[in-house]
């Protein structure tokens, strides 16, 4: 029996977000977008900022052929504008006396870092069903996640009224969206004349190690903790109870027992909307990287016994894959930033957004890279910055479990736990 390798690891997202041919947008200043883009150009209408979609062209960005191109025209722009300051024998005070190569150069910068947030492995729209709306305001309500729905009533055609569509309007709870910001700290002369080339690579990687980290606590790391950081309880119907390794079994029995009991428990649960038991036909788990392991060889059905021989139990073919998520941690500042990764022996199933379960991320704004955008730019003070603002609205994916109080029985995800080894004391 053929062993599928069910882990999504890092590299295997980004190949398959290359094969799948993902894009990512990248937003840019207007005036040079079709000839520094190596993309397309999109919202050409003047209404928002002009956007560039970077095409994922190779499974790695470092020192791959589009990489070299680009940091290329980096290094040539960066020195040509260098010389251009010595020539005028001053410090540029303000935008207007910038050269026009100067918003090549930022394009340029802006692209590395788009595409560098794909080295990171960001659950986002694997995990959230993602919708990007630009024009959408800060207040966001229900009928911008959920879809409509309408029932089909009999009707005479004779000037009767019909049944409408509900819109979703009204009752339910409004989310916002939120803007998250990281600065660089440098002045702007330091980034442009008096570096290196691999410091300003290693800039736009904190930019897009960053970023990755915060929308993945913000998806896929609600498994663990609440929007208030607190973290999250499960309730019973959500919750499968640890059990322990058999004296006459193996360890891998005992884990297929427990992924099987939570395949189980997941098919229970009820759809807060309609009561109805939701399609759990196909599901994921979340794991720590050291669990993924012993987990992906039991969903195969690959299991030894005691005399070293396979025992062939049947495939569980409705887990599709195990996300394994570690989470991140890094200081900066002299202040720690931990985005919480599940730990050895805690379990998650769950039906994430890619197979409509409905946990759902508004993005008004993906990561913008800005340099003093829209003001006069004060050479020696100003930084860039990098942002990007979204809504989340999950409520019903947790069902019971949910940061509101959720219906009993209801939701899309269940917790459980590795089991103990056998103890013959």
């Amino acid at each position: 029996m053929e062993n599928k390798d069910l882990v999504l690891s890092s590299a295997k997202l980004v190949e398959r977000n290359r094969k799948e041919g993902v894009r990512i947008e990248s937003g840019l200043f207007r005036d040079s977008v079709t000839a520094n883009s190596l993309g397309e150009m999109v919202s050409s209408d003047g209404k928002y900022n002009d956007a560039v979609i970077t095409k994922i062209n190779s499974a790695k960005w470092e020192n791959s052929e589009e990489y070299d191109k680009l940091w290329k025209n980096v290094s040539q722009l960066s020195q040509k504008m260098r010389d251009n300051k010595t020539s005028q024998g001053s410090t540029y005070t303000n935008s207007a006396q910038f050269p026009s190569d100067y918003y090549d150069l930022i394009n340029y910068l802006r692209l590395d870092v788009s595409r560098r947030r794909v080295e990171y492995a960001d659950y986002t729209n694997l995990f959230t069903m993602e919708t990007v709306r630009m024009d959408m305001s800060q207040k966001v309500g229900l009928e911008e996640f959920l879809p409509y729905t309408g029932g089909f009533e009999e009707i005479t055609g004779r000037g009767d009224n019909v049944s409408m569509i509900e819109h979703k309007t009204g009752s339910e709870a409004v989310k916002l969206v939120k803007l998250y910001g990281l600065g660089d700290v440098r002045s702007l002369e330091d980034e442009l004349y008096n570096i290196d080339i691999y410091t300003l690579q290693k800039v736009n990687d904190a930019f897009a190690r960053g970023f990755v980290a915060k929308r993945n606590d913000l998806s896929i790391g609600r498994l663990l903790t609440k929007a208030d950081g607190t973290a999250r309880s499960y309730s019973t119907a959500q919750t499968v109870a640890q059990i322990t390794q058999g004296a006459n079994d193996t360890y891998q029995e005992a884990v297929y027992q427990t992924v099987l009991n939570m395949y189980k428990a997941i098919r229970l649960l009820k759809d807060p909307r309609t009561g109805q038991e939701i399609d759990a036909s196909r599901v994921v788990m979340a794991t720590s990287y050291s669990d993924a392991f012993d987990i992906n060889r039991v969903i195969n059905g690959q299991i030894d016994n005691y005399k070293g021989k396979a025992a062939n139990y049947s495939s569980l073919n409705e887990v599709a894959e195990i996300w394994p998520y570690r989470g991140d941690t890094f200081t900066a500042n002299k202040k720690k930033y931990t985005y919480p990764g599940i730990t050895t022996g805690n379990l998650y199933m769950f039906v994430p957004g890619k197979f409509n379960g409905p946990a759902y991320t508004m993005t008004k704004r993906g990561l913008t890279y800005a340099t003093g955008e829209g003001d006069v730019l004060k050479f020696a003070r100003d930084a860039k910055v990098a942002y990007f603002g979204q809504a989340s609205y999950n409520d019903l994916f947790f069902g019971g479990s949910a940061d509101t109080a959720g219906k009993s029985g209801t939701g899309y995800v269940v917790k459980g736990s590795m089991p103990l080894a056998y103890s013959a004391t």
